[in-house]
């Protein structure tokens, strides 16, 4: 029996969220400035990503929040975990990846891609590395895309 339970979010109801809010923004600070949760919540309202919070069913209690963002690249449909936040994520990280699975399958996904933190790596020990980001902060003030 599952104890989680995945619920995709509407952004303006996200956005009221402030445990989830804090968790993505803690997540997008980690991330090195490449996306923001305004962006993510704009492509969200333009139905090119799902904003997902992580339910306990047993102590009713919201356990995580995360962002996946869909898009057509030269490898096919591609769909992209950007954020992921909360508490115990090993405590639903199987369920996580049943429901990443699932989702794959209805939006006829070819690809999954994570960007983020190499820790993820212990959650999906089948991610192969194919790419490495580096960066270098050239102006410390940046502009907001909008």
């Amino acid at each position: 029996m599952e104890k989680f339970e995945f619920v995709e979010t509407e952004p303006d109801e996200l956005r009221l969220d402030y445990q989830a809010i804090s968790w993505l923004e803690e997540a997008a600070a980690n991330f090195g400035g490449m996306t923001s949760i305004e962006n993510l919540l704009f492509l969200a309202k333009q139905d090119m990503a799902a904003l997902v919070r992580v339910y306990d069913k047993k102590a009713i209690k919201l356990r995580g929040t995360f962002v996946v963002v869909f898009s057509q690249q030269e490898v096919g449909r591609v769909m992209s975990l950007f954020l992921l936040g909360g508490e115990d994520i090993n405590e639903w990280k199987d369920e996580l990846r049943g429901f990443l699975y699932n989702l794959a399958k209805e939006e006829n996904i070819d690809q999954f891609f994570y960007m983020g933190r190499k820790g993820f790596v212990r959650l999906f020990p089948e991610l192969e590395e194919c790419a490495r980001v580096y960066r270098l902060i050239l102006k410390s003030d940046h502009k907001k895309l909008n």
